[in-house]
């Protein structure tokens, strides 16, 4: 059913992508490494051993058909009994690798989705019509900040400085806030993240290809900007009095999903493409016969 298999990356040597394409599914994985590091922790066990672990994990649960969240559960519990036996508990979370992923699958007369973190899947039908599910929040949260900052900037309540700092200090505070309510949902430590994706169906009449996008991951929270500023950070108290602004003036800000795709294109413009043709005909043809025996 998929064919005609097109790989695409413009990532470059920092990316920790992969995908895989079968016959009746496929799914694209973007990693990144952990936003805190750990001396006790092989430079191996990164994001490129968290994503091979996820790859080979769903090529074992794909095979039994479930659905896409009962798969991606699977996976997870899988991979986090191994990172627990890699580190210390006290080391489980912020320390641990992530990764974005979009999956589809074909189930009966349909095509299921499944989409979590910085991932985009795209299906095109017959007459061009064309359907995408992307999963921005981080960028959301980042498009947010910017708005607050120029707005404080532009009515004075702000010096230059401040909000030089002020946004600094909550680029960070955005990835910190991983798996968390009004955060982004990833990958990771948290087995439940499943009910967070972006889920959903759709028809398999018409459908001629789909494209599974990866919008750089890694390079959009360990971005240079990010990176200079994550360790001391870390080290140091959070300034609450920048948090509680933010979190007042987060309140009153409408998404604006355009600037949020600005945000995404200026910090991390590195994208992997897997696009791919499916062929319906046979396939519906042998679910019709099925249907008329019964």
């Amino acid at each position: 059913m998929f064919t005609n298999i097109n790989y695409n990356s413009k990532n470059d040597t920092r990316s920790i992508d992969m995908c895989n394409v079968q016959e009746n599914c496929a799914w694209i994985l973007d990693g990144a490494n952990a936003l805190v590091g750990l001396d006790c922790i092989a430079s191996s066990m990164n994001g490129n051993w968290f994503v091979e672990e996820i790859q080979s994990c769903l090529k074992q649960y794909m095979k039994m058909a479930l659905p896409l969240k009962d798969v991606v559960k699977h996976t997870l519990q899988m991979v986090n009994e191994k990172w627990k036996k890699l580190v210390k508990e006290e080391y489980f979370d912020i320390h641990m690798p992530s990764a974005c992923c979009a999956i589809v699958a074909v189930r009966e007369m349909e095509l299921e989705y499944f989409v979590l973190g910085n991932c985009e899947v795209i299906a095109n039908y017959e007459n061009d019509q064309s359907h995408s599910v992307s999963d921005l929040r981080l960028q959301l949260l980042d498009a947010k900040l910017l708005e607050i900052t120029r707005a404080s900037m532009k009515e004075r309540r702000m010096t230059s400085m401040q909000s030089r700092n002020f946004t600094n200090q909550m680029l960070v505070e955005n990835r910190l806030r991983r798996n968390m309510e009004d955060g982004y949902f990833v990958l990771g430590e948290d087995i439940d993240v499943v009910e967070n994706a972006l889920t959903g169906t759709f028809p398999l009449q018409g459908l001629t290809r789909i494209s599974l996008v990866a919008n750089g991951f890694e390079q959009y929270i360990h971005c240079d900007k990010i990176a200079k500023i994550l360790d001391a950070y870390i080290e140091k108290d959070r300034d609450l009095e920048f948090v509680d602004i933010y979190e007042q003036m987060l309140k009153k800000q409408s998404m604006n999903l355009p600037l949020a795709r600005y945000v995404q294109e200026q910090i991390a413009s590195k994208t992997t493409v897997v696009c791919f043709d499916v062929t319906t005909r046979n396939y519906l043809t042998t679910q019709e016969v099925r249907e008329c025996e019964h």
